[in-house]
């Protein structure tokens, strides 16, 4: 171990916003959208920043030598919080799940905190760790009284070694905290949550479709919710879909866009994935690809939700791409087999919506 006394930056872009969550399904949930969001602002870092940690929801980095100028520094925040707020939106259209963790996409927002100061850089098993008083003032910094949850906090040290007079231009205002041990710490911040509301809606996914198709529809009594919940639960698909034995899948992570599980059929496993979900008020619609029969090119399933007047219509419609020597085959043989397994499966479904959840 051999310890040195730089001046560097001490950086923490760190995760708000989420609640603490009781069920198995929300913290499963919760860990993997934090996961995509932390490996999201590793790839964003470009500033060369070093990463010293990965810290529960936040990302711990350090910079010795030189400060990064103001504008470099700025933008790298403002980077930052636009690809964060970027994806949150594309979750929010590609996720669907009505746990707390998924619910919550919207409330999460991110705060930068940031100090200049001594620290000493060690290294274990080639990982470089750092320590010192101005270490541990950067880590308290994230506990403040800050209202909201979308801002950039600098030490007053690290704000006067990128111009404070720059900073004040850019919007910083002042503020204050006091911290065991430290006392009254000056510090400067930046509202952040012009930038999450500048970030539009993930526009919507246009997944194209094989044009030779078949379908079979269903009329069910019920209002959407019910049915819809059904359709989108892969836990419940082996109860009305005809044949299927059971579903192989990571049941840790939410039903996503790309999502991939096995539907598994006697002597017929099918591999499955998620590519398009549109939940709108008065309609849902899945979009699977399916790994195509030797016959196919192409393979897909839409399954479309629509709430109408007394009731809702559920339609299953395959689009399939033949391969050039094989589709009369294909049309004569397989899909008037297929057709019938959805129109069974579809009767089923209304079957269990319509008497309750005791369908077997």
């Amino acid at each position: 171990m051999s310890p040195s006394q730089p001046v560097g930056l001490l950086l923490i872009p760190d995760i708000s916003g989420f609640t603490q969550f009781v069920s198995e399904v929300e913290i499963s949930h919760s860990k993997h959208i934090v996961t995509d969001l932390l490996e999201l602002l590793i790839d964003a870092n470009k500033l060369g920043l070093k990463l010293c940690e990965v810290e529960g929801d936040a990302l711990f980095y350090y910079k010795q030598g030189d400060i990064p100028a103001f504008a470099p520094l700025v933008d790298q925040i403002d980077h930052w919080s636009r690809s964060f707020h970027s994806r949150l939106r594309l979750l929010e259209r590609d996720t669907y799940c009505k746990c707390g963790a998924c619910q919550g996409l919207s409330n999460l927002g991110l705060k930068v905190v940031g100090h200049c100061g001594e620290f000493s850089a060690y290294a274990v098993k080639k990982q470089v760790k750092v320590m010192g008083e101005d270490v541990i003032l950067v880590h308290r910094m994230l506990k403040n009284s800050v209202v909201g949850q979308d801002y950039a906090l600098f030490s007053r040290s690290l704000t006067n070694r990128i111009g404070t007079d720059r900073a004040r231009n850019a919007g910083f205002r002042e503020h204050q905290e006091t911290y065991e041990t430290f006392g009254e710490i000056s510090m400067d911040y930046l509202d952040l949550s012009g930038i999450a509301a500048e970030v539009p809606p993930a526009p919507p996914r246009r997944i194209s479709r094989p044009s030779r198709e078949f379908h079979a529809e269903v009329d069910i009594k019920a209002t959407l919710n019910p049915v819809v919940k059904t359709v989108a639960d892969l836990e419940t698909w082996p109860s009305w879909f005809a044949g299927l034995s059971h579903i192989e899948m990571d049941r840790s992570a939410p039903v996503h866009v790309g999502h991939h599980h096995v539907c598994v059929f006697p002597g017929n496993p099918l591999s499955i994935t998620l590519e398009e979900i549109l939940a709108e008020r008065d309609e849902f619609t899945l979009v699977n690809s399916i790994a195509p029969p030797p016959m196919l090119k192409r393979l897909m399933v839409t399954i479309h939700v629509q709430q109408r007047e007394g009731n809702v219509t559920v339609r299953f419609t395959y689009h399939y791409a033949p391969k050039f020597w094989a589709r009369r085959k294909f049309e004569k043989e397989v899909a008037p087999d297929m057709l019938e397994r959805a129109r069974q499966s579809l009767q089923n479904l209304k079957f269990l919506v319509e008497e309750g959840p005791n369908f077997t």
